[in-house]
C-alpha cells in the first residue's frame, strides 16, 4: 500500500476534475480488532473522501507505539486488513489511514490487541446496586483458542484497578461483591485463553436513572416508590417523599418538607438545609452534615460517627438518639419524645425541650435560657448550671448544693429569688432552704 501511495500523488493535476475543491481523504474512524492465531483482523467505515476517490489505505503496526511497519497488502479499498506473520502473546498497536490522488489522511486513533490472545471484550450493561455491581458481557473472538477465564477488574479512579476475586470463570456476566455503597466505580474485563490475556475492555460506569444536575423543582412531586439512582447534584421538589430507600450520588439539594424511607444511606455532603426535611429510622450519614430548621429524625438515629451541625432551628429527635460528645444544639431543639443519649459537655440553645425520665448522669452541659425539662429528670451525680426561664418537672433529682437562679420554674412555683439545694434531696426535688 505505502508504494503506491506515491504513484498516486504524482497524477493529483491531472486526476482533479475543474473546479473540484480535493483534500486528501478524512481521518479514518473507529478501527475494530479481532484476533487470531499470529494474526490480527482490523475492520474500520470508510471516511470522507474530500473529492477525489480513496484508491488505498495503508495499515500499521507497532510492539512500542514509537517504531512503525506498513503491512505490505498490496493496493486495496477494501475496509478490512489481516496481519499476519505476528508473535503471540505480544500486544500489538493498530493505525489506519486512508489515501487518495491529493495525499494521505489522518491515521485513526491507535487500538491495540494481543496477537492469538481473545479480542477486546466489551461490557454490555453496568448496574450497581449499594455494595455490590452487576456486570454482564459478549464472549469475544478467541483469537484461535478457548476461552478459560475472564479477568474482572475496578477502581474509584480508572487508575488504579483491584481483581475481583471470583476464581475461574467463563461466564458472561458476574456480581462484584464487598463494593463501597459510597464510592463510584470504573469497569474492566479481559478474557483469557491458552496464549494470553487480551486487552481489557474500556472503561465502564454504572448509568444512573437521573442524569447528574437533574432538576425536579417545578415538576411536582415524584413517585420514587421504587429504587432510584440519581446523578450527582440532583434537585427535588418540595414535599417530596421516598418511599424506598434510594441510591443518591453527590451533593444533592433537597427540598422543604422531603421525607425519606428508613435505613437510608447518605455517601457524601448534601444539601439539607431546606425546612422540615424528615429522616426515617436506621438513617446513616458518613460525612457530616447541615440540617436545616425543623428538620426530623427518627427513632434510635445514632450520629457519634461524625459531628453535624444542628444549629438550625426547632430540630426534633425521637427518643433514643446518640450523640458524640461537644454537640451544638439549636434553638428550640426538641428531645420530649423520650430518653436521649448525650455525649458529654453539650450545648442546648434557648428554650431546648427535655423528656421525661432522662437521666444526666455524670455530665456536665451548657444549658442557656428556658429549657424545659420533663418529670424525674436526675441531675444527682453532677451539679449543672441552669439560666433563668428554666423548667423543671415533677420529681426533678438535684445534687446537694445544685444553685437553681432566679425566675426559675420548679415543680413547685416559679422562684422569685435564686436558691441553693440543701444538702438532703431525698424529697427527690430541690425545696427551698
Amino acid at each position: 500500500s505505502a508504494g503506491n501511495a506515491g504513484t498516486a500523488i504524482t497524477t493529483i493535476a491531472s486526476g482533479t476534475a475543474p473546479g473540484v475543491d480535493a483534500n486528501p481523504p478524512s481521518k479514518v474512524g473507529t478501527v475494530t480488532l479481532t484476533t487470531g492465531n499470529e494474526q490480527v483482523e482490523l475492520s474500520w467505515n470508510t471516511p470522507s473522501a474530500n473529492g477525489n476517490p480513496i484508491t488505498d489505505y495503508i495499515v500499521q503496526y507497532s510492539t512500542d507505539n514509537y517504531t512503525w511497519t506498513t503491512f505490505n497488502d498490496g493496493t486495496s479499498t477494501e475496509t478490512t486488513a489481516t496481519v499476519t506473520g505476528l508473535t503471540n502473546d505480544t500486544i500489538y498497536h493498530f493505525k489506519v489511514a486512508a489515501v487518495n490522488t491529493s495525499g494521505t489522511g489522518s491515521y485513526s486513533d491507535l487500538t491495540s490487541a494481543n496477537a492469538g490472545a481473545p479480542s477486546q471484550v466489551i461490557i454490555s450493561t453496568t448496574v450497581e446496586s449499594n455494595t455490590s455491581s452487576s456486570l454482564s458481557w459478549e464472549a469475544p473472538a478467541n483469537g484461535g483458542s478457548v476461552i478459560t477465564d475472564y479477568i474482572i477488574q475496578y477502581s474509584t479512579d480508572g487508575y488504579s484497578w483491584s481483581t475481583f476475586s471470583d476464581g475461574t470463570n467463563t461466564d458472561t456476566s458476574d456480581i462484584i461483591t464487598g463494593l463501597s455503597g459510597c464510592s463510584d466505580y470504573f469497569y474492566r474485563i479481559s478474557a483469557v485463553n491458552g496464549i494470553g490475556t487480551g486487552i481489557a475492555s474500556s472503561n465502564s460506569q454504572n448509568t444512573p436513572d437521573v442524569v447528574a444536575g437533574y432538576d425536579y423543582e417545578g415538576r411536582g412531586v415524584q413517585d420514587f416508590t421504587t429504587k432510584q439512582q440519581f446523578g450527582a447534584s440532583v434537585k427535588f421538589e418540595f414535599e417530596q417523599t421516598f418511599g424506598t430507600v434510594q441510591e443518591f450520588g453527590a451533593t444533592q439539594i433537597f427540598g422543604k418538607g422531603n421525607t425519606f424511607a428508613n435505613a437510608q444511606n447518605f455517601c457524601g455532603a448534601h444539601n439539607f438545609v431546606a425546612d422540615e426535611i424528615e429522616f426515617g429510622t436506621a438513617t446513616t450519614f458518613d460525612t457530616a452534615q447541615t440540617f436545616g430548621d425543623a428538620a426530623k429524625f427518627a427513632a434510635n438515629q445514632d450520629f457519634t460517627n461524625v459531628n453535624h451541625d444542628f444549629t438550625a432551628t426547632a430540630v426534633f429527635f425521637d427518643a433514643g438518639a446518640v450523640f458524640s460528645a461537644n454537640e451544638v444544639m439549636g434553638v428550640g431543639a426538641d428531645f420530649s419524645s423520650g430518653t436521649q443519649n448525650f455525649g458529654n459537655a453539650m450545648t442546648f440553645d434557648e428554650a431546648t425541650e427535655f423528656g421525661d425520665l432522662q437521666d444526666w448522669g455524670a455530665q456536665t452541659h451548657t444549658f442557656e435560657k428556658y429549657m424545659h425539662f420533663g418529670d424525674t429528670n436526675d441531675f444527682a451525680e453532677e451539679i449543672q448550671t441552669f439560666k433563668e426561664g428554666t423548667s423543671f418537672g415533677e420529681g426533678t433529682i438535684f445534687k446537694d448544693n445544685q444553685s437553681i437562679p432566679i425566675n426559675t420554674i420548679p415543680s413547685f412555683g416559679m422562684l422569685l429569688q435564686a436558691i441553693t439545694c440543701g444538702s438532703d434531696t431525698s424529697s427527690e426535688t430541690c425545696m427551698p432552704n
